[in-house]
Order: structure tokens, then C-alpha cells, then sequence
């Protein structure tokens, strides 16, 4: 059940990044999704040290592939 309520929140971390990172760049909506992927790891790297611990230890083993993954899950 944890498991479950880790990958949904996860889940929508991605997608707020996702959609964050369109409203910021409407050029990127019709980017490859590696691409995408890296940006928004590039973006969890940046923003690492802000985070709260939950969300630090959520995010910061992502890597860009796992981040591709999730995007790909409609």
C-alpha cells in the first residue's frame, strides 16, 4: 500500500513539473520525451536542496530514463 501511495505521488510530481515546465516553455509540448525527461531531472537537481526530505528521498534516485517512464504512463 505504501508502495501504491509513492508512486502516485510521485506520479504527480512529474506531471506538475511537466505541466510547470510547458506553461514556462510552450515550445517544449511537442519535444521528445527524453528530452522532456532530462529538463525535468535537470529541474529535480536544481531544486534538490529545497525540497523537503520526503520529497528529496522521493526524487533524487530518479533517473532520466525513470523519469521517461513515468511520462509514459497515461
Amino acid at each position: 500500500m505504501e508502495e501504491k501511495l509513492k508512486s502516485d505521488e510521485l506520479r504527480r510530481d512529474i506531471q506538475n513539473r511537466l505541466q510547470r515546465l510547458i506553461n514556462d516553455h510552450p515550445d517544449h509540448y511537442y519535444s521528445a520525451t527524453s528530452t522532456i525527461a532530462r529538463l525535468i531531472h535537470e529541474q529535480i537537481s536544481e531544486e534538490l536542496s529545497r525540497l523537503s526530505i520526503d520529497e528529496q528521498l522521493l526524487l533524487k534516485p530518479l533517473s532520466v530514463r525513470d523519469i521517461e517512464m513515468i511520462l509514459s504512463i497515461k
